[in-house]
């Protein structure tokens, strides 16, 4: 499963993201994830058994939660 970032939102002072992506069907995803690789518009991640690879590449990314988008959150990414 692939999915492209359309955009994000860090926080650095946690190291914390959020990454609004979009995967099979235009379903969008937001990602929430800590990691010391921060994601970028246009990156495309593919989540293996063996870690997070961002652009073909593994990086060091945790994934703590992937949630539907919700038009109320919307605005955060704007």
């Amino acid at each position: 499963m692939e999915w492209s970032v359309e955009n994000n939102l860090v926080c650095p002072t946690t190291g914390t993201a959020f990454a609004l992506t979009s995967g099979a069907e235009n379903l969008k995803f937001i990602l929430w994830y800590k990691g010391d690789y921060f994601l970028r518009t246009g990156s495309v991640i593919s989540p293996e058994d063996s870690g997070v690879l961002a652009n073909g590449k593994k990086r060091n990314i945790k994934i703590l939660h992937v949630f539907p988008l919700q038009q109320c959150v919307m605005g955060l990414f704007s």
